[in-house]
């Protein structure tokens, strides 16, 4: 199983592989339903290049971010990702963080912590205007706001299911 944003909506969905039966895509409509609920994704791309000598020791961003940590303080509380490279059995979700922000149109601070020792912040105008959306991030650079969405593939597994090659639950 997989989790991943199929659509860029802001809904987290589900791929299941079943071995020997066709693929499910379990597609999360939520935001559908209930409306006014606010997220914040983000997609990061680490600097090998900008790698830094700390401890004695050098230290390097891979290009894919994997052990770059995140943390979003919104509302009053403090929601904590990391890029992982590996999240399950046979399956790897999709490498870019999902913050659930619930009512909170305009989070206070994101802190970024990448594996080569750097650490970004980002509030106000740049980090609100990431709301709603996926923004890119590339070590040592700026938010780019809606620049962080993947290519919208819900048409692509459609296609696939009514030619037998897997199913979309909603």
């Amino acid at each position: 199983m997989a989790v991943l944003d199929f659509d860029n909506d802001g809904a987290l969905d589900l791929y299941v592989a079943n071995q020997g039966q066709p693929s499910l895509l379990y597609h999360n409509q939520l935001l559908q339903v209930n409306p006014g609920r606010h997220w914040l994704g983000v997609s990061l791309v680490g600097r090998p290049d900008l790698a830094r000598t700390v401890g004695g020791r050098r230290l390097a961003s891979t290009a894919a971010a994997v052990g770059t940590r995140v943390e979003v303080e919104a509302g009053g509380k403090t929601q904590i990702r990391e890029v992982s490279g590996g999240t399950g059995y046979a399956s790897q979700s999709e490498l870019r963080l999902h913050f659930g922000l619930g009512g909170v149109a305009r989070p206070e601070r994101m802190t970024v912590r990448w594996p080569s020792g750097r650490v970004q912040r980002f509030d106000g105008e740049a980090l609100a205007a990431c709301v709603d959306g996926y923004a890119r991030l590339t070590e040592g650079g700026a938010l780019e706001p809606g620049k962080g969405a993947a290519p919208r593939r819900l048409p692509a597994l459609a296609a696939r299911s009514s030619a037998g090659g897997g199913e979309v639950r909603r």
